[in-house]
């Protein structure tokens, strides 16, 4: 019996990018008939997945979140209030000097950092799942798929495709001490498109369907690529 190949997609949270993109890639080999469907097997996880289900620890962690939600100007739609907004435009400007380090010393402030940063989280994928479901949707493409699964080590004949350098860069470190030598490619260098943006905490619609679309575009060009490959 014919080894299958295994496919997967990657992206960082495991919550839109890639599952949209396994999605897409089983609908595709479906369309091909020809037995595809069922010599490759596709599949999706996020190099971050289990950060991004677990509490935030990490100070620096926090801070990128609240950053990103901040210069978002997600403040107008009632993300913080007008005194959180204060603190964290207080913090990110002095964030380079004294204060700042005695900032990250005080466990009282560090519990309203984490506070802040979980609550800007829980926003940022609730808008990303909305926005997922919807575009799904409208395709009609069937979303069967459990999301929040972490890229872990497999030694399965096949491919890793990211939607990013920074992702091929973290799956090479979840393999960094292993004799496994994973065969990664950024879906956009593979086809020859633009990079995949991720739009996580973008504050509008617009900005995550553009995302998917371009995404659902590299995925169709990828395989169209990979099934006529010599294996």
């Amino acid at each position: 019996m014919q080894e299958k190949i295994n496919l997967e997609f990657v992206c960082t949270r495991n919550n839109s990018l890639s599952l949209i993109a396994e999605t897409v890639a089983k609908e595709e080999l479906k369309k091909r008939g020809g037995g595809f469907r069922e010599r490759i097997e596709v599949g999706s996880s996020g190099t971050r997945a289990i950060e991004f289900r677990q509490s935030i620890e990490s100070f620096e962690r926090a801070l990128e979140l609240i950053k990103r939600g901040y210069y978002c100007a997600l403040v107008n739609h009632n993300l913080y209030s007008k005194d959180d907004a204060k603190m964290v435009s207080h913090l990110l400007s002095h964030s380079n000097n004294q204060e700042y380090i005695e900032y990250r010393r005080n466990v009282v402030f560090r519990r309203v950092v984490n506070g802040l940063a979980e609550k800007t989280r829980a926003s940022f994928l609730e808008d990303e799942l909305k926005a997922r479901e919807e575009f799904l949707l409208k395709r009609r493409l069937v979303y069967n798929v459990r999301g929040g699964k972490q890229t872990t080590i497999n030694n399965r004949n096949g491919v890793i495709f990211v939607m990013s350098r920074q992702n091929m860069e973290e799956v090479f470190g979840i393999y960094k001490y292993t004799d496994l030598n994973p065969n990664v490619k950024v879906i956009s260098d593979y086809v020859g498109i633009k990079e995949i943006a991720d739009p996580f905490g973008l504050p509008g619609k617009e900005d995550y369907f553009e995302a998917f679309e371009d995404l659902e575009r590299a995925v169709e060009l990828t395989v169209e690529k990979f099934v006529e490959e010599p294996k």
